[in-house]
């Protein structure tokens, strides 16, 4: 994914921000909190990344059938709902964002989604770049699916 569109999409999603008037905090907000609470947080902001990415996707992958786009789409879905995996040592759950680990404490979430927007910024493009990642690792690993008719 080239910078353009990394930053289009970034811009785009800083402007759903704005134009829905949520600060950071309120857009990630819930009643519990919990260690577990606080990483389905996260997967929902990273669910809601790869909703606002899959209009660019598409674009970029327009030569594609709507069958490949679709299966896709599902993979990366699927990818996504099993983003909170257990830790290396079998104990306590994880997301693991490029080079973050975040383990659901409060003071990580509290650097990573509270006021400072640098690091929010930062997280995004990780999710960002993690995502376009798995798509390419996607069309290698099921090169079968995506050849050309």
């Amino acid at each position: 994914m080239d910078a353009k569109r990394l930053s289009a999409i970034m811009q785009w999603h800083a402007d759903k921000m704005k134009e829905k008037s949520l600060s950071l905090k309120s857009l990630l907000s819930n009643s519990t909190d919990t260690r577990l609470n606080r990483l389905m947080r996260i997967q929902g902001y990273y669910r809601q990344v790869w909703t606002s990415m899959v209009p660019h996707i598409r674009k970029e992958f327009e030569h594609l059938t709507p069958d490949q786009i679709k299966f896709l789409i599902s993979a990366v879905d699927a990818y996504i709902d099993n983003l909170i995996r257990l830790g290396e040592n079998g104990q306590g759950k994880q997301i693991t964002i490029l080079d973050v680990i975040f383990d659901g404490s409060e003071e990580q979430f509290d650097y990573y989604f509270g006021e400072d927007e640098n690091e929010f910024r930062r997280i995004t493009k990780n999710i960002i770049l993690d995502l376009h990642n798995y798509i390419k690792q996607e069309k290698k690993e099921n090169e079968s699916v995506f050849m050309k008719e």
